[in-house]
């Protein structure tokens, strides 16, 4: 597991362990600026955000490398399924759009949001890429979807994008400043996070403090071997 972590009283920097807890966590990115994890490749690849502005790439036993480091603030970074594609968002025109760069390069952006975007996800076979929009009310929120195709005989590019669409309105979750807060599952399905009572602030509470009691996990239920009790039950109705 890759994840963000202030502990040790440092910035937020990337760690990882494993998920079995045998080795404690390891820091893997050492700068004196905050450093979120955002993607992490199928071929190992880690992608992050720096000061909040700024795409970095940590390869598999590599240092760290720029990816997109521009006057704009460039965040959310998510690797398509395959490793080749990085989708990101940029407020390089003015306002938040998203886009994709082949991964490691060279090649051009493709702009895929035509009206803000915000958080873009992969569907598990890489075909359709989601993305947060603003809805037509103020503080509304949309969830929209493009369909993607790769046509190897086209040029410049061999990525094509095809017409957004809303998938669901209005979507009603909390948004994340440089990590996505919704996922997608091989289903098709989407696990978002649902924000708490903002109201409910204490006298004089830091905006860490309340984003943690914000985004606190009071309860975590794991079900073990799930496939055979289901055929379990299954098979009982069935009888």
């Amino acid at each position: 597991m890759v994840f963000g972590s202030d502990r040790g009283n440092i910035p937020v920097s990337v760690h990882r362990m494993p998920l079995d807890g045998s080795v404690p966590p390891e820091r893997l990115v050492t700068r004196d600026v905050e450093t979120i994890p955002s993607s992490w490749s199928s071929t190992g690849v880690i992608a992050y955000v720096e000061d909040q502005r700024d795409i970095w790439m940590l390869p598999p036993g590599g240092e760290p490398v720029p990816f997109l480091t521009t006057d704009a603030l460039e965040t959310h970074p998510s690797f398509s399924p395959d490793g080749q594609w990085v989708a990101y968002l940029s407020n390089a025109t003015g306002r938040n759009e998203v886009y994709v760069r082949p991964y490691p390069g060279p090649g051009a952006a493709l702009q895929i949001s035509g009206n803000s975007g915000n958080e873009p996800a992969w569907s598990p076979d890489g075909r359709r890429l989601y993305y947060r929009s603003p809805g037509a009310t103020s503080g509304t929120r949309l969830l929209k979807f493009v369909d993607i195709t790769i046509d190897t005989d086209k040029v410049p590019s061999p990525m094509q994008a095809g017409r957004e669409a809303v998938l669901i309105e209005p979507w009603p979750y909390v948004g994340t400043v440089t990590t996505r807060s919704f996922d997608v599952a091989p289903d098709g399905s989407f696990i978002a996070i649902k924000r708490g009572n903002s109201d409910a602030a204490n006298p004089g509470e830091s905006s860490v403090a309340m984003s943690r009691r914000l985004y606190a996990v009071p309860e975590l239920q794991i079900v073990l071997n799930f496939a055979e009790e289901l055929r379990v039950r299954q098979a009982a109705v069935a009888q």
